[in-house]
């Protein structure tokens, strides 16, 4: 019944805070009664001790039980105090690391970035210097060959001026020869 009014609260749009008195009958079933509370939806929930009020305060039985209980919450509200300081430092700690961690992925994109313009650099360095061997390669080659030709051609040339001081000197000695 509890719930259907609960329900009922959050189709009229309201948020309803939900309040479980926890004593020592009840204690096995609070993880449970989290994940009904999850499942429908509540976001707040409140757990109280047993007040020494009413039939509670006139039971010696039911005073011991919250003596008991109340040790034991006080140890709980202290742990759980605790955690909430861990959770909080945790937390923190938690978005440290994912800021570093952004900044960390944002500085080594921007080296990323700079080797890569620096690879590019260099590759274009590299290509340049190899077209400019090459043309120095073909440059050479070509002067080459021409020293080549024009030794030929030298070769040629002196081969016939030999050939030819040849023939003048015997043109020569035949002259001599004649006017002996």
């Amino acid at each position: 019944k509890a719930w259907d009014g609960i329900r009922a609260l959050q189709d009229a749009g309201f948020q309803p805070q939900v309040t479980t008195v926890v004593y020592r009958d009840n204690l096995q079933d609070l993880d449970e009664l989290k994940c009904v509370q999850e499942r429908e939806g509540i976001d707040s929930w409140r757990l109280i001790n047993v007040e020494p009020i009413g039939r509670a305060a006139e039971n010696a039985e039911l005073q011991s039980k919250l003596k008991v209980y109340t040790d034991k919450y006080e140890e709980i509200e202290r742990l759980a105090q605790n955690i909430g300081k861990l959770y909080v430092v945790a937390n923190a700690n938690a978005k440290a690391i994912m800021q570093a961690a952004e900044k960390n992925k944002s500085l080594s994109k921007t080296e990323v970035n700079k080797n890569i313009k620096s690879v590019e650099g260099i590759q274009k360095t590299l290509i340049d210097t190899r077209e400019g061997i090459q043309q120095t390669v073909s440059d050479f080659s070509q002067q080459l060959e021409d020293l080549l030709i024009a030794l030929s051609n030298a070769k040629d040339e002196i081969t016939d001026n030999d050939r030819t001081a040849e023939e003048r000197i015997n043109e020569f000695n035949s002259l001599i020869n004649s006017i002996k």
